[in-house]
C-alpha cells in the first residue's frame, strides 16, 4: 500500500510530462507548417509585392501630371520598361479610367470590385478571366492613391495569372504531399500548384476561404471537400489581401 502511494505521484508526473511532451510535439509540428507554408511562397509573395510597388510607385507619380494624355504615355513607359505587366492605370474616383496603358474610358461604375474598394481602400489582388489586353486570366493589384484629404484615384498593374501559377507548379514538383493555394480578401484562388477543380476539392469542407480573412496564422484538421482528412496551414501573406 505504502509502495502504490509512493509511486503514484511519480506515475502522475510522467503522465503530466508524457502529455507535455506531445503538447510540445505539436507545437512544433504546427510551427513548421506554418513555416513551410510560408517558404513555398516566398517567391509568388515578392512577384505580388514588387508589382504593389510599382502601382504605387506610378500611382503617385502620376498625381503630378493633370495631363491625361501624358499621364497615359507614362504609363506605356512603365509597361514598356517592365515587360512582366501588361498593363498599368488609374482609375478615378468616380470610375473613369482616364490614364493607361490600354483601357481609356472604361466605366467600373458599378462594378463590385470598383464599389467595394471605395468603401475601404486598401491594396487588393484580384482574377480576371479575360484582361483588357489579352483574353487569357490576370491578376490585378490595385493600390488606393491618397491626396490632401483623402482618397484620389486607384492605381493598378496587371500580369498574367500564368506567372504566378507557373512559380506554384514548379513547387508542386518537389513537394507531392504539399499543395498550396494562394487566396485574396474575397476568398477567391488566386493561384495553386494543382488546378482549379483539383485543389478545390481539398479545400476545407465547412469552411468558406473569406472566413479567414482578418486571422492570424493557424493550423488544423478537417475534412476536405473529397471526404479525406487533411491537415490545414493558413496564414496571411500580405496584410489582409492575401492568404
Amino acid at each position: 500500500m505504502l509502495l502504490g502511494i509512493a509511486l503514484f505521484p511519480l506515475g502522475l508526473i510522467a503522465i503530466l510530462q508524457t502529455a507535455a511532451t506531445l503538447k510540445n510535439g505539436r507545437e512544433l509540428a504546427e510551427s513548421a507548417l506554418l513555416s513551410r507554408t510560408e517558404r513555398a511562397v516566398e517567391e509568388e509573395k515578392r512577384v505580388l509585392l514588387s508589382a504593389q510597388e510599382t502601382a504605387e510607385t506610378f500611382g503617385y507619380l502620376s498625381l503630378g501630371i493633370e495631363d491625361n494624355a501624358r499621364c497615359s504615355d507614362l504609363a506605356r513607359s512603365f509597361v514598356k520598361r517592365r515587360p512582366q505587366y501588361l498593363m498599368m492605370a488609374t482609375v478615378d474616383t468616380d470610375g473613369v479610367l482616364r490614364c493607361g496603358s490600354a483601357g481609356i474610358g472604361m466605366d467600373f461604375t458599378g462594378v463590385p470590385d470598383f464599389e467595394i474598394f471605395l468603401e475601404d481602400p486598401r491594396p487588393t489582388f484580384t482574377v480576371n478571366p479575360t484582361g483588357i489586353v489579352t483574353d487569357k486570366p490576370v491578376i490585378f493589384v490595385s493600390v488606393p492613391v491618397f491626396h490632401n484629404t483623402g482618397l484620389d484615384r486607384i492605381a493598378t498593374v496587371s500580369f498574367p495569372q500564368s506567372t504566378i501559377l507557373r512559380l506554384m507548379g514548379s513547387e508542386k514538383a518537389e513537394e507531392a504531399t504539399f499543395s498550396v493555394a494562394l487566396f485574396d480578401a474575397f476568398g477567391t484562388v488566386l493561384g495553386s500548384d494543382q488546378v482549379v477543380a483539383a485543389i478545390s476539392a481539398e479545400l476545407p469542407e465547412d469552411r468558406a476561404l473569406a472566413g479567414f480573412v482578418g486571422e492570424g496564422p493557424q493550423t488544423f484538421t478537417q475534412i476536405a471537400r473529397n471526404g479525406e482528412r487533411r491537415y490545414y496551414a493558413v496564414l496571411p501573406v500580405l496584410g489582409e489581401a492575401l492568404y
